[in-house]
């Protein structure tokens, strides 16, 4: 395991690898750069160019603009509805959203989704679930990925609201 900082090259065996900030539904996202013999290589995974991304940190940018002009090698990509003409909305405007909706709901409601999406897993508790509102996680993955939410300070379930696991 290693612990670096965004632009601070790694060793790995023959070649260099240097992280990049990337936003991300994963808090804390970074890209590999790795520098090979026969030229440099960036693996993106899937990324998202939010400007005001939930966690307050966008994409470096700047470092991206400067791998393409010292000239890649390689470039492997993956950013979902990319075909899709226009601009996705920032994961930032989800929240709002979400509380209005729920402020009009009576009864018991129900949210999905993807477990490795810890800024939208945050969202259940922020603001608190109405009086009386559970959460509960159902899935192994969903319970995990909260837990290492919690222990990074990615979630933060407030004194006295309750979460139940579901098996």
């Amino acid at each position: 395991m290693y612990e670096t900082q965004p632009g601070e090259p790694i060793e790995c065996g023959p070649f260099e690898v240097e992280m990049v900030k990337m936003a991300h539904s994963i808090p804390d996202s970074f890209r590999c750069g790795p520098h090979l013999a026969l030229g440099t290589t960036l693996i993106t995974g899937d990324y998202k160019f939010d400007q005001t991304p939930v966690d307050g940190v966008p994409a470096d940018v700047s470092r991206l603009a400067e791998f393409g002009r010292e000239g890649l090698l390689l470039l492997c990509g993956d950013s979902t509805n990319v075909t899709r003409p226009g601009i996705a909305d920032s994961e930032s405007s989800v929240g709002p959203h979400l509380e209005q909706a729920l402020s009009r709901c009576d009864g018991r409601v129900i949210v999905t989704c993807f477990a490795s999406n810890i800024t939208a897993c945050s969202r259940w508790w922020t603001p608190p679930p109405r009086s009386g509102g559970k959460v509960a996680l159902v899935g192994r993955s969903m319970r995990k990925n909260v837990n290492i939410g919690r222990t990074l300070g990615h979630i933060h379930i407030p004194e006295g609201s309750s979460c139940r696991c579901a098996r």
